[in-house]
C-alpha cells in the first residue's frame, strides 16, 4: 500500500473510532478511588463471589397483572461482603421493592486489592419472569 493510501486508511479508521486509544508506556502508578492510595497499573482486582443468595419474592399484584421485567440496581459491596448501599436504576415500580429486599440479604466474599480490603461498586440485574 502506498503512503497516501495508508494515511487515508488511518484517517478513515480514526474518524470511525476504530483505532484503539493509545496508552502511555511509561505510566507506573495511578490513583485509586477504591483504596485511597496508589496502585500499580495492571494490578488485578478479584471479582467478588456471591456466597449467600435469596430469590426475590414475586409480588402477588405484579403476578396477577402479568408484569415481568428486570430491575437494575447499583450496589456497593462493603469490605465485609455485605451489600451496604442500593440505588435503583430502572425497573417496574411493582417489582423494585421485592428486588431491593432480596438484594439486602445477599452476601459476597470480601474483595482485596494488594492485600487491602476494598469496597466494590457494581451494577446488578434482578430478573422477574412469571415462570420463576
Amino acid at each position: 500500500m502506498d503512503r497516501s493510501a495508508c494515511i487515508s486508511t488511518i484517517l478513515l479508521l480514526a474518524a470511525c473510532g476504530s483505532i484503539p486509544p493509545q496508552h502511555p508506556t511509561n505510566v507506573t502508578e495511578q490513583k485509586s478511588e477504591l483504596s485511597g492510595g496508589r496502585i500499580e497499573v495492571g494490578v488485578r482486582l478479584g471479582t467478588p463471589r456471591m456466597i449467600r443468595y435469596s430469590r426475590p419474592a414475586y409480588p402477588k399484584e405484579a403476578k396477577k397483572a402479568h408484569i415481568e421485567g428486570e430491575v437494575a440496581l447499583d450496589i456497593v459491596i462493603a469490605k465485609t461482603g455485605e451489600v451496604r448501599e442500593i440505588h435503583v436504576i430502572s425497573g417496574h415500580p411493582m417489582l423494585v421493592a421485592a428486588a431491593v429486599d432480596a438484594v439486602k440479604s445477599w452476601r459476597y466474599t470480601p474483595t482485596s486489592l494488594n492485600g487491602e480490603l476494598v469496597e466494590i461498586k457494581t451494577r446488578i440485574i434482578v430478573p422477574f419472569t412469571l415462570h420463576q
